[in-house]
Parts: structure tokens; sequence; C-alpha cells
């Protein structure tokens, strides 16, 4: 099953660095990458409003594409 799996990253991260999860981003494209160009390691700590703003972004997508999805489901329902 492919499912997207999105990550937040700090782009200063030096205990996980940022590099290996580029080089799976670029090979998998159900794997999305979001890097915080200002935090290290804990983005949801050191920069909330920029981590709350890359959340918020995805949760809006999600919830269109749901709603979309329910939609589409509900017109091909018999």
């Amino acid at each position: 099953m492919a499912v997207d799996t999105h990550l937040i990253w700090g782009a200063h991260d030096r205990v996980t660095p940022i590099n290996p999860w580029r080089e799976m981003a670029a090979a998998n494209p159900f794997l999305h990458l979001h890097t915080i160009a200002e935090a290290g390691h804990c983005p949801m700590i050191e920069t909330p409003e920029s981590f709350n703003a890359v959340l918020q972004r995805l949760l809006v997508k999600e919830r269109a594409t749901s709603s979309s999805m329910a939609k589409l489901e509900a017109r091909s329902a018999p």
C-alpha cells in the first residue's frame, strides 16, 4: 500500500542529519520532506510558528483531498 508520509525536519539537525532523508525522499514518491531552515533537531520546539505553519498547510491540503475523495465516492455509489 502506498501512503504519503510527511517529515518536518530542521535543516541544522546535528543529531539526525537531513541528507539521508533528502536522498530517501528523492527516491520515494510517497515520502515528502519539509525543511525548516532555521531549526535544528527539535523544530516543533525551536521554531513552533514555522513548524505549525507547515503542519497547518499539510492538514488543510489533506482535508481538501479527503473532501474531494468523499464527493467522488458519493457520485459513484449506486
